[in-house]
């Protein structure tokens, strides 16, 4: 249900109706001709402005439409804000105040309305921080021809938009397979799934062909798919440590953006790859999401990396918690900064029972903080776990955000442009 528009009108020269008394009254005291000229002339002014003013309130109407529901640092949302005056009476002025929230966009435009006529105001709003932000609402401040009245309308119509962390390519990491714990292979006896269905659904565009309920597809007359029983053979955990008290750097470029920008960009790659992919993280609402391999696992993870802040628990401390949550033969990817000793031993716990680990440590060093990851990153080599240094300049192309649009174009020699990537819904869709 769209909300109630507000309205209000404000008298913004009050010494004209003054005046206009006082005319009046010299005027039945003094008869002179020139009183009544005047009176008659302010009169009028007073009227005409009234009238207009009025008329405006009525007549002058506010719609917000959007492009695209969701985007990606990086992207650039399209919106637009057009103003309808269905009346007689122009609008010599309008200044349209926009409360979105999202950072880096222009706030406020001045514009004019002709009778029985529109403008638009488009904007391009760059995203630049990840996060649910808001469109919405939106004011028009107005006057009548002599500025004698100020006319607002508050349309508090508004609507949310995710932005999510950006998926990047990650060449030169390697997941260590869980399998016989230590070896990165995947033991030969374990299948990836049970042969035990534990529900059905809808068919999605991933799923493998193999999975497909055929006489229920046929009853149905409609592509039905298997869901199984995910034994945790091969799957991929992600562990983001979100810890406040370890985090290092300033604005977007600091250990937290740059886990979570990894964080992402595995979750995508390992369904990609076919794995079921879950994420624990020791954020603000200690965020489990279990591992599947559906076609909506990414976006539930980047949904959760979106919303996610900094929390209070250790990483050791988060590592103890999930010792009997996960089971063996799973591949367990932890995302830190923390160079401390305090989770080694929770970690060779794991390992022992069966996880085999893949270490993501972010250097403090290279984002402006103490110590260095060298001597960690050793220790886990030398116990036989993958390690990895991430320093702060890994997405520093990335992060430094111009322009990244969510339409490309090649240009030919001829002058001929075709779209080489667009977004898949490019449809306005009105705020509600």
């Amino acid at each position: 249900m769209r909300p109630e528009i507000q309205t209000k009108i404000t008298l913004r020269l009050w010494i004209i109706p003054v005046i206009l008394g006082l005319v009046l009254i010299l005027a039945l005291i003094f008869p002179f001709k020139v009183w009544w000229m005047v009176f008659i002339a302010l009169g009028l002014v007073l009227l005409f402005s009234s009238y207009s003013i009025y008329h405006l309130k009525n007549d002058l109407h506010i719609q917000r439409q959007v492009r695209y529901g969701w985007a990606k640092v990086g992207d650039v949302l399209e919106e637009r804000i057009k103003i309808t005056n269905t009346g007689i009476i122009p609008t010599y002025w309008i200044e349209i105040e926009d409360h979105t929230n999202i950072p880096s966009q222009q706030k406020a435009i001045g514009t004019s309305v002709d009778a029985n006529n529109h403008t638009s105001w488009q904007k391009h709003l760059l995203c630049t921080q990840r996060g649910l932000f808001r469109l919405g609402p939106t004011t028009l401040h107005t006057s009548d021809l002599f500025g004698l009245f100020n006319l607002s309308i508050h349309d508090p119509t508004a609507a949310h938009i995710l932005i999510t962390p950006p998926i990047l390519p990650l060449p030169h990491i390697q997941v260590a397979s869980g399998g016989r714990a230590g070896d990165g292979r995947f033991s030969k006896g374990s299948l990836e799934q049970s042969v035990a269905v534990s529900t059905v659904r809808n068919y999605q565009p991933q799923d493998p062909l193999h999975h497909i309920h055929w006489p229920l597809s046929a009853k149905h007359q409609q592509l039905t798919t298997r869901v199984f029983e995910n034994t945790p053979t091969g799957n991929w955990w992600i562990i983001q440590d979100m810890n406040q008290s370890v985090q290092v750097g300033e604005g977007v470029n600091n250990s937290l953006e740059v886990g979570i920008i990894l964080a992402a960009s595995l979750a995508n790659q390992g369904i990609r790859g076919g794995k079921a992919v879950g994420l624990i993280a020791n954020d603000h609402q200690h965020s489990w999401i279990d591992a599947h391999y559906t076609s909506d696992q990414t976006m539930k993870i980047l949904r959760t990396l979106a919303m996610a802040k900094t929390g209070s628990l250790p990483l050791s401390q988060l590592l103890r918690n999930c010792r009997d949550s996960l089971k063996h033969a799973a591949s367990l990817i932890i995302i830190t900064p923390d160079i401390s000793p305090d989770w080694w031993d929770p970690l060779i716990w794991l390992k022992v029972k069966g996880l085999v680990p893949t270490l993501l440590v972010l250097d403090p060093s290279s984002f402006g903080g103490q110590g260095t990851a060298s001597t960690l990153i050793k220790r886990l080599q030398n116990a036989g776990i993958t390690a990895y240094t991430i320093p702060a300049e890994m997405f520093a192309d990335q992060l430094d955000i111009k322009e990244n649009p969510l339409w490309e174009w090649r240009v030919f020699g001829t002058g001929y442009a075709v779209p080489v990537k667009k977004p898949l819904d490019i449809s306005w869709k009105s705020l509600e």
